[in-house]
């Protein structure tokens, strides 16, 4: 596990299972914080590795700027053939991101990381 600690409250732990990429995010995604996860899916995007779950199990705050960073990395993941998913919400985060991404969040949202990474495997 690779994982990348910024200097502020935001920290990326990286796990890969098969060709799936598994990023645990750790503290808040706000404005300051989103290009700094916005600079790791670039890289990601860039090398092809196109299938990433979300695991904001320890995430605790997010602003409308970290949605915004959620819904763009979506629309570049399908334009490049990718595939992306969340898992472990907590419920204050998973309330924002139902009133923001609406419908989008059925689609995108597991309740295990074997089933995430099972959906993105194919």
């Amino acid at each position: 596990m690779e994982t990348l600690d910024f200097e502020s409250d935001l920290i990326v732990a990286i796990d890969r299972i098969d060709s799936v990429n598994i990023l645990r995010i750790k503290g808040s995604i706000s404005i300051t914080d989103q290009l700094k996860v916005e600079k790791i899916t670039d890289t990601f995007i860039s090398q092809n590795k196109n299938k990433i779950v979300f695991d904001l199990q320890q995430l605790r705050f997010i602003d409308s700027s970290g949605i915004g960073f959620f819904l763009k990395f979506y629309k570049q993941l399908k334009k490049h053939g990718g595939k992306m998913a969340f898992i472990n919400l907590q419920p204050q985060v998973k309330n924002i991101m139902e009133l923001a991404l609406v419908n989008l969040l059925d689609e995108l949202y597991f309740p295990t990381e074997e089933e995430a990474v099972d959906r993105l495997s194919y």
